[in-house]
């Protein structure tokens, strides 16, 4: 059974323009998202990072991130791929950081089969899209993870892994939960959820 909830009406949306990026994000269950969104509040207060608090984020693995395309249609052609999929339980095995300016800090699950083919099997039904895909997250150069931090200054790093680290994570996680949103790169404000789907439940 695959339920669907659309808020592409939400009040807010009309702040953006229409040719801003849309993201695809696997969320986490309750349990794993009440430990992240933890984690998150721990990293403010030690005045690591707040980005994610600020954004309002849900935890997250983003599944793919388009530059531009037709939220409707669209909505219709998630909810058809997501019908026939199964949830994926996964460790959230690792915690690391991207090399770059970035300054971010993540918790990784671990690529099962079934989430690769998730992925893979995602990006070929979506191929028509995949000019406006940001190559970060196609096949072949994904790094699936879950954002803990952003903007962390390079000599935070280090306290900032170990509060992660003493914090109860890694965990596991059923990714059973699908979300669109549209956001602006750079920007901290919150992103604007099109629509959420539940599946395989």
């Amino acid at each position: 059974m695959t339920k669907w909830r659309s808020v592409l009406f939400r009040k807010g949306l009309e702040r953006y323009s229409h040719d801003m990026p849309y993201a695809v994000q696997l969320l986490l269950d309750k349990r794993a998202a009440a430990k992240v969104h933890g984690v998150w509040e721990t990293l403010r207060d030690a005045d690591v990072s707040s980005v994610m608090l600020d954004l309002q984020s849900r935890p997250h693995v983003t599944l793919a991130v388009y530059e531009d395309l037709e939220i409707q249609p669209f909505e219709t052609q998630v909810k058809a791929f997501f019908a026939s999929e199964t949830s994926i339980d996964v460790p959230l095995s690792g915690v690391g950081t991207f090399h770059g300016t970035e300054g971010v800090i993540y918790c990784s699950p671990v690529v099962t089969p079934e989430l690769l083919s998730l992925h893979e099997r995602f990006h070929k039904r979506f191929d028509f899209l995949a000019e406006g895909a940001w190559a970060y997250y196609r096949p072949g150069s994904w790094v699936p993870h879950c954002t803990l931090a952003i903007h962390v200054p390079d000599e935070k790093r280090g306290k900032g892994i170990d509060i992660v680290l003493g914090a109860g994570l890694p965990t596991r996680t059923r990714l059973g939960a699908v979300s669109v949103a549209e956001f602006e790169p750079g920007a901290e404000q919150p992103a604007v959820e099109c629509f959420e789907a539940s599946f395989g439940v």
